[in-house]
């Protein structure tokens, strides 16, 4: 199915003599160069053939607060600013496992924006379930930020134990990462950036080591049904496949839809 977005409408688009110029959020050149589009009713718009989050009719500024029709631009930003989880592995082995949990947190709360919707806690030391508990009580507020705890009978960290932690997932982003692991403190402004300002399409951020730095669209892992097994159609029996895998597979004709952490965290503002 092809995707199309026309700017016919869109209280950002801007005009000169009944033909678009350009777009107030700098969002042409970005998502068409070749600025081609169609004339209808003498008027010349900009079309491209892919979604613009921030298409707003001018309806859209009747209901908006006295204080957000102040700066539209900031306003539209930050609704479709990324609503981001965060998975956490507890590193029992470390020696130091609360320490390391309350150094993760530490670096989730101190983001330059954003705060995140949920964090899990993949937990595979049930002796550390009331410790981790009272920790996340005390640095959150569930009304903000949702906490969970999910045990795991495996000591080492799994993709497949991704699945549990999922039960608690909502639409949007989800970051994976270990205890005591660093976390950039722009984390949440670099996957802003990249889809909402460098306009660069992204899937999946792959993990620089184990699972840690994945970064994946809830939506996507929901849509290839996680890391269970596939079926092959001839044989019918389970093909054992992960999540990246199919990933990848997916998105073998768009392979700017997946990169490295490196490539990530170095060409994002």
């Amino acid at each position: 199915m092809k995707v199309e977005t026309h700017c016919k409408g869109c209280i950002f688009a801007e005009y000169r003599n009944k033909k678009q110029i350009g777009c107030k959020l700098n969002r042409i050149e970005l998502l068409n160069p070749e600025k081609t589009g169609k004339t209808e009713d003498g008027k010349f718009e900009f079309v491209f053939n892919r979604f613009c989050n921030t298409y707003r009719p001018k309806e859209w500024k009747k209901v908006l607060s006295k204080e957000e029709k102040k700066d539209l631009k900031q306003t539209v930003l930050g609704e479709v600013f990324p609503r981001l989880g965060i998975f956490v592995f507890l590193d029992t082995s470390s020696g130091n496992t609360m320490e390391d949990l309350k150094y993760t947190v530490k670096q989730i709360k101190n983001q330059t924006r954003g705060v995140p919707r949920y964090v899990v806690v993949i937990n595979p030391g049930v002796e550390y379930n009331e410790e981790v508990q009272a920790l996340l009580a005390t640095e959150f507020d569930f009304e903000e930020t949702e906490y969970h705890i999910v045990l795991s009978l495996v000591g080492q960290m799994d993709l497949f134990l991704i699945g549990e932690a999922f039960k608690h997932a909502k639409n949007g982003w989800i970051f994976v990462t270990t205890s005591g692991e660093d976390i950039p403190e722009n984390l949440f402004e670099k996957i802003d950036n990249r889809m909402n300002i460098d306009m660069k399409r992204l899937v999946l951020v792959k993990p620089y080591e184990k699972m840690n730095g994945m970064i994946f669209q809830s939506a996507v892992y929901r849509l290839l049904d996680g890391n269970k097994a596939l079926i092959d159609t001839k044989t019918r029996e389970k093909v054992r496949i992960n999540f990246i895998e199919k990933v990848e597979a997916m998105a073998s004709g768009s392979p700017d839809n997946i990169c490295e952490w490196e490539e990530f965290i170095n060409g994002t503002a």
